[in-house]
């Protein structure tokens, strides 16, 4: 589904903001300014959804001076909030259908959850959570949501894992994306894998046993099983992949149900 943006254009002029052309709620009493985007929504949604528009709200302007958000002349100034990401945020409260989330991808998501980490929108932060986590996603793109973020800690772990155990090599991009202090700890965890522990006998110890091997009908010494016969799937590969990358320096992050700001 096509992201959510209507396509308008900031306007240039700080003296003249451009009214969102959908999320102009026509009685709304609150006005919110983005980048040079103008909202007008209801001032009751965002107090019943956010602590921090509630206790703002409930403090009295001084004497003679006009309240932060209420009128189009006096918007309430969100300063470092992209007016897109602030778009998806409302987009929540106010769907083009109603009962019906418009928000569907990543990147979308992602918007939710940066206004509402930083606004302390704990419902619709869940929220995003929770939609992330079933969606599809490149390993590095997992790994590097999960860690910018601080969620979804199977994201980072699983997505180490994949990139360790999968044949391939990591690419410029993948490199890129996690980061090269990351990218080298993969690179380590997969030379560890690659090298299979020495053989040797269960009771003394020796290292230079041979076996009987059904299959040549004669006593052969051990080798070390090549990477590319190895399987790259199972319980035993996926836990030596978390042995391995712990022992590159890789440090999962452990977080549990996610928490805006002020509930952590």
């Amino acid at each position: 589904m096509a992201s959510p943006s209507h396509g308008y254009q900031h306007n240039t002029s700080a003296t003249a903001p451009t009214r969102h052309p959908t999320l102009w709620i026509p009685d709304g009493n609150c006005f919110l300014l983005a980048e040079d985007i103008l909202f007008r929504v209801h001032r009751s949604t965002l107090i019943r959804s956010s602590p921090f528009f509630r206790d703002m709200f409930a403090l009295p302007p001084p004497n003679g001076v006009e309240h932060d958000g209420s009128s189009e002349s006096h918007p309430l100034v969100l300063p470092g909030v992209a007016a897109l990401d602030l778009e998806r945020m409302l987009m929540i409260f106010y769907p083009p259908i109603p009962g019906r989330v418009a928000i569907r991808t990543a990147a979308e998501w992602l918007s939710v959850l940066s206004v509402a980490r930083r606004y302390l929108f704990d419902e619709q932060y869940n929220l995003a959570v929770d939609s992330l986590r079933p969606l599809s996603l490149p390993a590095p793109d997992r790994m590097r949501i999960a860690r910018e973020h601080n969620i979804l800690p199977e994201w980072s772990q699983g997505g180490a894992v994949e990139l360790v155990l999968r044949p391939e090599s990591l690419t410029v991009q993948e490199v890129t994306t996690i980061g090269v202090e990351h990218a080298v700890q993969i690179f380590h965890a997969r030379e560890m894998m690659s090298i299979a522990p020495e053989q040797c006998c269960a009771a003394c110890e020796r290292t230079d046993v041979r076996l009987w091997c059904d299959g040549c009908q004669d006593y052969s010494e051990l080798v070390p099983t090549p990477r590319d016969s190895q399987p790259t799937s199972g319980v035993g590969n996926y836990a030596g992949a978390i042995q391995a990358l712990r022992e590159a320096g890789v440090v999962f992050i452990n977080t549990g149900r996610a928490k805006t700001e002020s509930s952590s």
